[in-house]
C-alpha cells in the first residue's frame, strides 16, 4: 500500500536588490546572479575590502532565514549586535557563537545580578551605600568584577534565612524548589512557563553546590573554564573560512539557536540598496565599532511564515509563551480566540523572527522588509 507523504513547506524570500521572489534553496544561486545586485556592487563608491556572504537560520526553525553581506573585518560582537537588533533581543541576556568547538561568549555587566524581586545577590546596606557614598568611592569601584565568595555567601545567607536554618541540613531538592520560585517570581508574566524547565539543570547544580557549601569553587572553576574560551571581539576574518559553520545561542534559559556558514567572500565595499522602502532599515543595519561604521547588509529574508490559528484556520497573529523547539503551528492563534484565551495578556505576538513565542519577544519595529507588519498590527488592534 503507498505511503501519503504532505508536501514540504517551501520557505519563500525576496531579494532585497531586484525584490524578486525566491525559494530558500534557490536563493543563494540568484544571489550570485542577480543583475541588480552585480549592478549595485559594481557602481558602490568606497574603499574596497574583504566582503563575507554569510547565510543564518533558526537552528529549530528553518523558516527564519537571512544572506548577509558584512566585511571580513566586522568582530563576531558586531554580528551578536546585528542578530540582537533584527532578530532576538529582549532581555540583554548572554549569547554565544561556537566555533570549531571553541566559544565566544558575551555576558553582560550585570550577570552576576538576580533581576528585581528575586533572588538579590547585593546586600541592601551595600546598595544604599553606593547611592549615598561619595564619589571617590564610587570611581574606585566602577568596572571591578563580582567577588564570587561574597556572591556565594550573599546567596548562602539569604537562602538560610528563608529555610531558618544551615543549607546543610535543607534537601538539595528543597533549595531547588526555592530557587525555581524566587526565579518565577522575578520573571515577567507568561516567561516563567516556557523558561524554567530548560533552567532546572542549572537550579539543580546550583541546589547542590550551596547545600554542600561549594558554591564559590564551583563559580570559581567554571569562570577558570571561561578564561580560555574567546571573546568577541575576535575579527570575522580570522576565525572563518568558505563554507565554515557555526553556531550562535541567544539566552540559556528560554534559548534562540542559530545556524551560520560562511557562503563565500569577495572584495569590493557594501551596495547600498536605493529602493526608498528599504532606506530605513539600510541605515538601521549599520553598527559603529570604535567609532568607525560596521556596514551589515540584508540581501535576501524569509517572508513572513503564514502561520494560521489551530482552532479555526484564520490568520493568526498571537502564540502563547514557548520554547524554541515547539510548534508555532500547532498553538497560533487568531484575534478572536486569542482574546478567549486563559490568559490573553500573556500571549505574545506573531513576528518575523525565529524567537516569536520565546520570553517576552514581541519583536523590533523596523525588522520588516517595509513596515507592512507593523501597520497590520497597529490596524488590527484598532
Amino acid at each position: 500500500m503507498a505511503k501519503h507523504t504532505m508536501p514540504k513547506e517551501i520557505s519563500l524570500g525576496l531579494c532585497a536588490f531586484c525584490q524578486g521572489e525566491f525559494a530558500k534553496n534557490k536563493i543563494t544561486q540568484h544571489l550570485k546572479t542577480c543583475k541588480a545586485r552585480l549592478s549595485a556592487s559594481a557602481t558602490q563608491d568606497g574603499e574596497k575590502q574583504r566582503l563575507f556572504h554569510l547565510q543564518v537560520e533558526g537552528n529549530y526553525r528553518p523558516g527564519y532565514w537571512m544572506h548577509l553581506e558584512m566585511p571580513a573585518i566586522a568582530t563576531l560582537a558586531d554580528l551578536d549586535d546585528f542578530l540582537r537588533f533584527v532578530w532576538l533581543e529582549c532581555c540583554d541576556h548572554l549569547s554565544e557563537f561556537n566555533i570549531d568547538g571553541m566559544s565566544y561568549s558575551y555576558e553582560p555587566e550585570d550577570a552576576w545580578d538576580m533581576p528585581p524581586g528575586g533572588l538579590s545577590l547585593v546586600k541592601e546596606e551595600d546598595t544604599e551605600e553606593d547611592e549615598e557614598g561619595d564619589a571617590e568611592e564610587g570611581d574606585a569601584e566602577e568596572g571591578q568584577e563580582p567577588d564570587i565568595q561574597e556572591i556565594a555567601s550573599e546567596m548562602a545567607k539569604q537562602l538560610s534565612l528563608e529555610f531558618k536554618s544551615d543549607l546543610k541540613n535543607v534537601p538539595a531538592a528543597e533549595i531547588e524548589k526555592k530557587l525555581e520560585q524566587m526565579f518565577a517570581e522575578s520573571m515577567p508574566p507568561g516567561m516563567s512557563a516556557g523558561t524554567l524547565p530548560m533552567l532546572r539543570p542549572l537550579l539543580s547544580h546550583l541546589a547542590e553546590s550551596l547545600q554542600q557549601g561549594t558554591l564559590a569553587q564551583d563559580l570559581a572553576e567554571l569562570g577558570e573554564e571561561d578564561e580560555d574560551e574567546g571573546g568577541m571581539d575576535s575579527e570575522l576574518g580570522d576565525i572563518l573560512t568558505i563554507n565554515k559553520k557555526f553556531s550562535y545561542v541567544y539566552d540559556f534559559g528560554s534559548s534562540s539557536t542559530l545556524s551560520l556558514r560562511l557562503i563565500d567572500e569577495r572584495e569590493g565595499a557594501v551596495p547600498l540598496i536605493k529602493d526608498e522602502d528599504l532606506e530605513e532599515e539600510a541605515d538601521d543595519d549599520e553598527f559603529e565599532d570604535d567609532g568607525e561604521e560596521i556596514a551589515i547588509l540584508i540581501m535576501a529574508r524569509n517572508k513572513p511564515p503564514e502561520l494560521v490559528c489551530h482552532i479555526c484556520g484564520k490568520p493568526a497573529s498571537k502564540v502563547p509563551s514557548l520554547s524554541e523547539y515547539d510548534s508555532l503551528a500547532k498553538v497560533a492563534l487568531c484575534a478572536t480566540h486569542a482574546a478567549k484565551a486563559q490568559d490573553p495578556d500573556e500571549l505574545l505576538p506573531i513576528v518575523n523572527s525565529p524567537r516569536t513565542g520565546i520570553c517576552g519577544y514581541d519583536g523590533n519595529t523596523v525588522d520588516d522588509w517595509n513596515g507592512e507588519d507593523d501597520e497590520e498590527e497597529g490596524a488590527e488592534e484598532e
